[in-house]
Parts: structure tokens; C-alpha cells; sequence
């Protein structure tokens, strides 16, 4: 399978590429500077690209099986602050219908998720920092929703950490009830589970928002 991977210079893209490459799977990395510290390794090509701009994004899928993205999220102050909603509205109408995409999104990111949320996280997280990052997620999610594709996932995260991952014991459910605050996401579940979706391992969530909580 050649799977196209927007978001590899980030730890949790990195770490996709650097497993699908371990499960015998061929890579386009995507980078706005045509570098990668990917560069030079069997089975991985490097095409230059900027994820917000159609034509970059039509050429980088053209011959992908399936697609990842681990885009950051949106930043106050940012110049881009929704580069994921931005990007789901270019990659839905890029890709077949048929093709496997699955992206990374944020526990609290609808607004079903987010009343479950703790008055802390609500009241204080949000206003700080969250909010932007939420928002990009939120449209994100939507966008997903209202479109074609037939394969399409967002990986709901908790707090993200770098711990080591152990796929045995990781969950994955879609539940608008799990706290962000009271759970840990590790990078490396994350990937795993993404490359678990596009290789047809975990069907029942195509169309949904699953989110993933690490032991």
C-alpha cells in the first residue's frame, strides 16, 4: 500500500511513517520545504507541498491507497488558525470516495464531547488555549461529516504524551463522554491505530470519531 502522509515532521506523523514503512508500505511524505528526516530511506518519497493549497494537495494524493494526516491544530495568533479545517475542505474534494483517510482531532471537540467536559477544562483550559485548537477540530469533524468519503476517521486525543505505546491495551470506542482531563493519549497509540484503520483492521469505525485512550 502507498500511503500519503501529511504532518511527518511532527513526533506522531513521524512515527506513522516510520511504522508503515515497518509493515512493508511505501510513503509520500509531505513537506512545504521538500525535506524530511525521512529523506534517503527505502520506500519513502518527499514531495513538496503546502497542505493548505489545492493543487499540492490534489498532486501529493494522486497515487495514494490511503492518506494520514497529523497537521498541528489551530493556534491564537497563528497565521493559519483552522489548518485542519482548511485541509479537510481540500483533501474531500481531492480524494475518491473509496480511498482511506483518517486524521487526528481532540476530545471536546464537538460540542457534545465538550459539555461532557469538567468545569475546569470548560471555564479555564478552553478560554486559555484551547479554544482555537478546538474550533479547527470542530469544523474539521464537520466537514468529514458532510462529505463523500466513504472512509473517513478522526482520532479523538485526551492528553497526549510520549510514553511508549502497547497497542494490546489501548481503547478505542466513540463515547461524547470520555474526559479529556482524566485520560492520556500516547503518540505512538495514536499511529498504530491509524495504520490499524487504512489497513482494514478496524472497520467499525470508518464514518466516526473514535477516540483513542492509552493504558
Amino acid at each position: 500500500m502507498h500511503i500519503a502522509i501529511f504532518g511527518a515532521s511532527r513526533p506522531m506523523g513521524a512515527q506513522a511513517a516510520a511504522l508503515a514503512l515497518q509493515r512493508g508500505h511505501t510513503v509520500s511524505v509531505v513537506s512545504r520545504s521538500g525535506a524530511s528526516d525521512l529523506a534517503g530511506r527505502a520506500g519513502v518519497s518527499i514531495v513538496k507541498g503546502d497542505a493548505t493549497v489545492e493543487g499540492d494537495v490534489r498532486s501529493a494524493v494522486e497515487k495514494a491507497d490511503a492518506v494520514l494526516s497529523f497537521l498541528g491544530g489551530g493556534m491564537k495568533n497563528s497565521k493559519d488558525a483552522l489548518p485542519n479545517a482548511r485541509f479537510a475542505k481540500l483533501i474531500t474534494k481531492a480524494l475518491r470516495d473509496d480511498i482511506p483517510f483518517v486524521t487526528v482531532s481532540n476530545i471536546g471537540a464537538s460540542p457534545e464531547s465538550l459539555a461532557h467536559q469538567s468545569p475546569l477544562y470548560r471555564w479555564i483550559a478552553v478560554p486559555l488555549y484551547m479554544k482555537p485548537i478546538l474550533e479547527d477540530k470542530r469544523e474539521m469533524e464537520a466537514t468529514l461529516k458532510s462529505s463523500s468519503l466513504k472512509k473517513w476517521a478522526a482520532l479523538r486525543c485526551a492528553q497526549l504524551t510520549d510514553a511508549e505505546p502497547d497497542a494490546s491495551k489501548v481503547v478505542v470506542k466513540v463515547d461524547d463522554t470520555i474526559s479529556v482531563v482524566s485520560n492520556r493519549t500516547k503518540r505512538g497509540d495514536v499511529s498504530i491505530v491509524a495504520l490499524d484503520l487504512v489497513e482494514g483492521k478496524r472497520d467499525d469505525m470508518w464514518g466516526q470519531t473514535p477516540a483513542v485512550i492509552s493504558p
